[in-house]
C-alpha cells in the first residue's frame, strides 16, 4: 500500500520522510555499530550534551534557531526543519 505522503510530497521531501520513518537519518545512534560512532559514545557533535539520536536532533539546543516558528508535528514543517538541520550538519562536516 502506498503511503499517503508519497502522493503529495516531492521526491526529496518523500525521501526525507521515509528516512525519518525508517530510522535511517544520518545520526550516530541510527548507525551505532560504526566504529567512529562507538568511539565518540554517540555524543552529538553539535551540542556535546546528549546521544545523537533522531529524537535528539528534533530538540537539540544547537538547532533551536532553526525550530523557531515551526510546528514539528506538521509533515511539511518537520521535513523543512530536518532538511535545514542536515544541511547545517553537512556544511559543518558533522555527517560522516
Amino acid at each position: 500500500m502506498i503511503k499517503e505522503y508519497l502522493k503529495y510530497m516531492n521526491l526529496e521531501d518523500a525521501r526525507t520522510k521515509f528516512k525519518l520513518r525508517t530510522q535511517m537519518l544520518d545520526v550516530k545512534f541510527n548507525y551505532k555499530h560504526m566504529p567512529q560512532n562507538e568511539k565518540s559514545l554517540w555524543k552529538c557533535d553539535s551540542c556535546q550534551t546528549s546521544i545523537e539520536s533522531q529524537s535528539h536532533i528534533m530538540w537539540c539546543p544547537s538547532y533551536s534557531e532553526v525550530r523557531i516558528g515551526k510546528v514539528i508535528n506538521n509533515d511539511s514543517e518537520l521535513i523543512e526543519y530536518v532538511k535545514k538541520v542536515l544541511k547545517i550538519r553537512d556544511k559543518l562536516n558533522l555527517t560522516k
